[in-house]
């Protein structure tokens, strides 16, 4: 197992080994076929060797020309994309040899989705022709990036800070808003909560009626509650839900702010081994162990003071702040959560250090095609 799995927001991730690992008869072979997006997902919990380690035969990206392995069943851990499901149809259809039979990609098909699938594409699947070869079909709300005991990353886009302040993409705003939802909801799910939704509104502007203030915190927890109530009216009726909250938990909150919230703290540079390395390397999502295998970055400042959970005195806390997250606001969760003894996390679309956040307030006047 790996040893990032350490805290509750990885505990969820456990999923994908026994996804891979319990599908199939023991010493059976399998084939384990991913998209680009869960690719990256699989690869925060799993090295490969550790998944060939589970009786499987190959590792193969869906959008790419694959051999076949009729005989064999395949371990499917995909995005729930309407693209996806049309490439899981086209596993199914029978491929004439030079028998003249009919032979599909691959013997059966056992489905897993990082996050909620829709009921228009499940059904496509039900009445395609694969419906007969699908022995299971799951949703695993594992849409996040856990680069930390107490940190995820959501990553919607390429570019999250233009995506949200940019004049110029509006487009965009709405693709990762509704992005960004569907992360914080697996991580939701993960923790097995039921909470609040709380977001930023500044008094001032509630008392003036008409002060511009951006938006982003209120819509996206307007975004997010919807999308709650939907998982709840699918999940919480279900005796076998995996996410199911006990009765008696304490109350728990989310909390969402934006960037604006503070405009000051990108731009204050730290003075911590965990800076140093955001400023030598290039890393992307705080992580690129593959780059340089030889600096050990889960040490260089990652803070780990509280990676079990402890009984906690009150509900969960989830922060997310939209726009990027600093190195001084993670490290701080974490301090929370030993003076408190309360179980705190952190989330943002990305990290934000100080020469990246003066990039990206230059080209919010920008216009990009994305």
């Amino acid at each position: 197992m790996c040893s990032l799995i350490s805290s509750a927001i990885h505990l969820g991730l456990v999923e994908i080994v026994d996804a891979i690992s319990s599908t199939v008869a023991p010493n059976k072979w399998r084939v384990v076929v991913v998209d680009r997006p869960s690719l990256k997902i699989v690869s925060f919990v799993l090295k490969m060797h550790e998944i060939l380690e589970q009786n499987v035969m190959a590792v193969q990206l869906i959008t790419r020309s694959r051999q076949q392995y009729p005989d064999v069943e395949a371990v499917y851990i995909l995005v729930p994309s309407e693209d996806s499901v049309s490439r899981v149809i086209e596993d199914f259809q029978p491929i004439l040899e030079q028998s003249g039979t009919g032979r599909t990609r691959y013997a059966r098909a056992h489905l897993f989705f990082t996050g909620a699938l829709s009921d228009s594409l499940l059904s496509s699947l039900r009445q395609s022709p694969a419906g007969p070869y699908i022995k299971r079909v799951e949703e695993l709300y594992i849409e996040y990036n856990p680069i930390e005991s107490r940190v995820f990353l959501t990553i919607p886009s390429e570019h999250p800070f233009y995506a949200l302040y940019s004049p110029h993409s509006s487009d965009m705003f709405y693709r990762d808003l509704n992005a960004t939802a569907d992360r914080v909801l697996s991580v939701i799910a993960c923790l097995g909560i039921q909470p609040y939704i709380r977001y930023y509104c500044p008094a001032q502007s509630l008392a003036a009626g008409n002060v511009e203030y951006p938006k982003i915190a209120k819509e996206m927890a307007e975004k997010l509650q919807q999308k709650l109530n939907c998982y709840y009216a699918h999940n919480l009726n279900r005796s076998t839900n995996p996410h199911e909250t006990p009765t008696h938990s304490p109350p728990s909150t989310v909390i969402i702010l934006d960037r604006s919230v503070d405009m000051y703290a990108p731009l204050l540079h730290e003075f911590t081994y965990q800076a140093v390395v955001h400023d030598l390397i290039d890393l992307e999502d705080g992580n690129n162990e593959e780059n340089h295998p030889d600096i050990p970055v889960d040490k260089c400042g990652k803070y780990e003071w509280n990676t079990a959970p402890k009984a906690k005195e009150g509900g969960v806390l989830v922060i997310y702040i939209a726009g990027g997250v600093t190195l001084s606001e993670m490290r701080t969760v974490y301090e929370i959560a030993r003076t408190f003894n309360r179980q705190v996390y952190i989330g943002s679309t990305h990290i934000i250090t100080p020469r990246g956040f003066v990039d990206d307030l230059k080209s919010l006047h920008l216009k990009m095609l994305m």
